[in-house]
């Protein structure tokens, strides 16, 4: 597969996107704060929806700004919701009108309301969430046997990679 890269020059404005399959772009412009690149061949990203679920607002944070270019690196385009209360992600996945997410990132330890290894039990028991669609974020020690992944925080991103491609499904 080739792909391309041409950057535009520094007053160069959004003018055109278009589409020579469902599969390839053939020109992608952009504005001048924003680096312009035109694809070609470049296969679709697949969508997949990640919940992350921690009380430390700064997590929540990396995690939404690191995660999507990891996952675009996988062939995917990630859509993150977070939330800091296992309460309210048990509320999300209790509307019928939502998405369901693919994965989750969970907080083990969540001080001011059940914690996160309440809300793995629950997504399990009652909402069938396979167990490798749930990756526990932990500062300290998450001896569960229940759990398949442990990312310690602070983050390794290699060794997420490396995790991940065996948890996402094979295209």
């Amino acid at each position: 597969m080739l792909v391309s890269f041409t950057p535009l020059k520094e007053n160069d404005v959004v003018d055109a996107v278009s589409l020579q399959s469902s599969r390839q772009f053939s020109k992608v412009s952009a504005t001048r704060n924003t680096p312009a690149i035109a694809f070609s061949g470049a296969p679709a990203l697949k969508p997949i929806l990640i919940m992350v679920v921690d009380d430390e607002e700064t997590v929540m944070t990396v995690l939404s700004l690191k995660l999507p270019g990891i996952f675009t690196g996988l062939g995917y385009t990630a859509t993150i919701e977070k939330t800091n209360s296992p309460a309210m992600a048990l509320r999300y996945m209790n509307d019928k009108h939502k998405q369901k997410p693919d994965l989750f990132f969970v907080d083990k330890k969540m001080p001011h309301e059940d914690d996160g290894a309440k809300l793995v039990a629950t997504l399990l028991a009652e909402h069938k969430v396979p167990i490798e669609k749930i990756i526990f974020q932990s500062g300290g020690d998450s001896s569960d046997p229940n759990l398949e992944f442990v990312l310690y925080k602070p983050y390794n991103m290699d060794k997420l990679k490396v995790e991940l491609k065996h948890r996402l499904p094979k295209k």
